[in-house]
């Protein structure tokens, strides 16, 4: 799992012929979070090159990410989540890892588990 605060991503390879995760699905919903005192959103994710998609692997309840999950509980981001979009960012795993790091505001497109759909 990576850290998003991490610096560090691994290269990894990408299949062109997959589905545009900009185009999203009824089911995925879009979400904005601002990064907290210790410059984070607080959560890990994991690259899934089956979508392409950055996987949620854990969440600090106390984060950015967990805070408002608390108060759209909903809706709320859970482990093994998919995220396919980070800034209008997407198709490509390590972009939209760099554009978390980079950026103090994310507007995520979810993708749920097929476990919570």
């Amino acid at each position: 799992a990576k850290a998003v605060q991490a610096g560090m991503f691994r290269p990894l390879c990408f299949d062109s012929t997959a589905p545009s995760p900009m185009s999203p699905l009824s089911i995925d919903y879009r979400i904005s979070i601002e990064k907290g005192p210790c410059a984070s959103f607080g959560f890990r994710v994991d690259p899934d090159l089956a979508q392409p998609a950055l996987r949620v692997d854990w969440i600090d309840p106390h984060g950015a990410l967990g805070a408002w999950g608390a108060k759209n509980v909903a809706r709320a981001v859970r482990e093994n989540d998919l995220i396919i979009g980070v800034n209008h960012v997407g198709g490509d795993v390590e972009a939209m890892f760099a554009e978390l790091v980079r950026s103090q505001r994310a507007d995520l497109i979810v993708r749920p588990h097929a476990s919570r759909v």
